[in-house]
């Protein structure tokens, strides 16, 4: 194999740009030519090869828990901007539940008279000892001085463990209800896939989200077209018969592999539009310099 087809086999391995010295001799033109791999027209002037339109991206959106689908306000087609509401999830039980624990969080008023009277009772119980010491008093009246103070101190660390509880409770839960509401990640048009109210979020995605603009194009290059492109050739399409003004495509990338089969390597760009849609005719043009 000759160093220029090395480089060219290195690039299409790894992704590589060629140096100018890289490009096609004319010994190597004429051998991928005969091999079916380029025509006379990819050299000196304008060629052209298929390319597919797919959208951008697909997202299929998950739920952020198990529940129930309670509203939808979108339908399949339905064009949404990022952060449109697109459903809301049924919260109504941890809606009842976070208003108990906020009862709970704020009952200040139970705290402070359970506060109030454990201070009562232990000072009872300094006073009574006291009196015991001096033998003024039964050990009995002491003893149970003691067993009343033991059970409002153990009550009142059950009304503060259970206040820490209900608020530790509460950030979460009121999370939970606020991510019932979905909205949508991206811009693009709510596709088949979309739950409707009842339905279960369990082992499905809540809906199917389509991004056509912009479009991605994958342009399907003869390998031996690489250095070409590289050393300047431009690329221009024409979609549905009409051309595709150049400030509407952008160069992505080109695939690190070549397809060994048909000796082509894929060449993916961004192709902005608001009326384009995936599948139609696509040609792309290299125009040579």
């Amino acid at each position: 194999m000759t160093r220029a087809g090395l480089l060219l086999g290195a690039a299409l391995a790894f992704g590589v740009s060629l140096p100018l010295a890289a490009q096609t001799s004319e010994t190597e033109f004429q051998a991928a030519r005969h091999a079916g791999q380029i025509t006379e027209q990819n050299r000196l002037g304008a060629t052209q090869m298929n390319c597919t339109l797919r959208p951008s991206q697909e997202v299929a959106l998950s739920a952020p828990f198990d529940g129930i689908v309670s509203e939808v306000f979108v339908r399949p087609g339905q064009k949404v901007a990022q952060g449109t509401l697109l459903m809301r999830l049924d919260t109504r039980l941890d809606e009842a539940e976070l208003a108990l624990l906020k009862m709970q969080a704020d009952a200040t008023a139970s705290l402070a008279a359970a506060e109030r009277v454990t201070a009562l009772l232990r000072t009872r119980v300094t006073r009574l000892k006291e009196a015991f010491d001096k033998e003024a008093i039964a050990f009995g009246v002491f003893e149970q001085a003691q067993l009343d103070m033991a059970r409002a101190e153990a009550e009142l660390d059950k009304f503060r463990e259970d206040n820490r509880i209900s608020a530790a409770r509460l950030a979460p839960l009121a999370q939970k209800i606020a991510m019932a509401s979905v909205h949508s990640p991206v811009a693009g048009r709510v596709g088949e896939d979309l739950l409707d109210p009842g339905e279960s979020t369990m082992g499905a995605p809540l809906a199917s989200l389509i991004v056509l603009d912009p479009l991605r194009v994958e342009v399907f290059m003869p390998s031996a077209m690489l250095p070409m492109i590289e050393a300047g050739a431009t690329l221009s399409l024409t979609v549905a018969g009409q051309s595709v003004p150049a400030e509407q495509v952008q160069f992505d990338y080109i695939a690190p592999r070549a397809d060994y089969a048909s000796g082509t390597v894929s060449v993916f760009l961004h192709l902005t539009t608001a009326t384009i849609r995936p599948g139609s005719t696509c040609i792309a043009h290299v125009l040579l310099s």
